[in-house]
């Protein structure tokens, strides 16, 4: 009975980038409570977080050829229970090393389940003749926002690792029902999957495309890392509660990326990447210069709605540059972006520590300013397959 179920490609891709990150949400909201039930101090908690983005780092570099081997749902299935068993165990690191080495392997897992996501993504837009790639990645934004929020109110609930098993237990069933069915669009070749990566062998306009793509994600992991603390030593907000910063982030990420693919038929990528860069950057300064709670909420809400559309222009441009290696292609952006993810809360952390917080958020602006000036490189070297006007 259960194998007689039939999705709509496009809902059914749409609902996995829905429940893939809401569990994820739900850790990044405790963030704080981990850091305090550890006795962390800033720089300690940049480098345990360092874990997720490392085992991210470790895997894209052969997850084009995984992809290819085992194909996207084998990867979905084997994937989903690893991501979900490995985030539950954050709540048992009882230090530094321990945190680090479980955000390791959900780093690990999440770099096989995104990337594998991503490119299925890329090939429903192509089967479909449908924009679909930022609509997409809103319902993951929409996603880590339930999961954010929803660690918010339960905080204060029970333990985090409870609540983490809870919020786990309840997203499996759900991932694993929307990855029945799944259609196989399977058409790549062994050029795709060349098992070494050698830069020069990419082409310039793909490297340009993951530089812009560099910016806008550092922006993106500085806000999933330290929005929560920065209201709480900031601002000296209370620690319940901590988690609305990174939702309302979230929330304007999500709504951005569900106007995108409209705005993005109407003006060009070109012009829309520009305004929405521009806006972060506005975003970034009201935080930066903010002492009331209000004026740092707005900027989270720019800064989210700035940074929304910025990587899933980048995916589509990187993978319609050549079909037959758009999973290698995507890997190596999503790569670079993981990079970009990487450095920023690190940096921030080791410079928050000698200073302040506001301090180190200052350092996003130079990859801000590094995507504006790269968005006009978000054109496909095949005319016509980026929808630009």
């Amino acid at each position: 009975m259960i194998k007689s179920i039939s999705w709509n490609p496009i809902s059914q891709v749409m609902g996995i980038f829905f429940i893939q990150p809401v569990v994820f949400g739900v850790w990044l909201a405790l963030i704080p409570e981990v850091q305090s039930g550890l006795n962390l101090d800033k720089s300690q908690l940049a480098l345990g977080l360092m874990g997720t983005p490392a085992g991210m780092l470790m895997t894209l570099p052969f997850a084009g050829k995984v992809a290819h081997t085992f194909g996207i749902r084998k990867i979905l299935y084997i994937g989903f229970p690893v991501y979900f068993f490995s985030i539950t165990l954050i709540g048992r690191a009882n230090g530094l090393y321990s945190l680090f080495l479980v955000l390791l392997l959900v780093g690990v897992s999440m770099s096989l389940l995104e990337l594998a996501l991503n490119v299925h993504a890329g090939r429903v837009e192509k089967h479909t003749r449908r924009v679909i790639m930022n609509r997409c990645h809103g319902f993951w934004s929409l996603g880590i926002m339930t999961g954010s929020l929803l660690g918010s109110v339960l905080e204060s609930e029970s333990t985090v690792w409870i609540i983490l098993i809870i919020c786990a237990s309840a997203s499996f069933p759900f991932a694993m029902l929307l990855c029945l069915g799944l259609p196989s669009y399977e058409n790549v070749n062994s050029a795709e999957v060349s098992p070494t990566w050698v830069i020069p062998q990419f082409p310039a306009i793909l490297i340009c495309i993951c530089l812009f793509a560099f910016g806008i994600t550092m922006t993106e992991g500085a806000m999933a890392n330290w929005a929560s603390v920065y209201l709480r030593e900031m601002l000296g907000h209370e620690v319940q509660g901590m988690g609305y910063g990174f939702g309302l982030f979230a929330a304007f990420v999500a709504l951005g990326r569900f106007f995108g693919d409209s705005l993005k038929t109407k003006l060009g990528t070109i012009k829309v990447a520009r305004f929405f860069v521009i806006t972060s950057i506005i975003g970034l300064i009201l935080l930066v210069i903010s002492n009331d709670l209000w004026l740092a909420l707005a900027g989270f809400a720019l800064i989210g709605l700035g940074v929304s559309v910025g990587f899933p222009l980048a995916v589509t441009a990187a993978a319609s540059i050549d079909d037959e290696r758009e999973a290698s292609y995507v890997a190596f952006l999503s790569l670079i972006s993981l990079i970009g993810f990487l450095v920023a809360p690190l940096f921030i952390g080791f410079l928050a520590n000698t200073t302040n917080l506001k301090t180190g958020l200052t350092m996003l602006f130079p990859g801000l300013l590094l995507s504006l000036l790269l968005s006009s490189k978000l054109i496909s070297s095949k005319p016509g397959k980026n929808d630009e006007k």
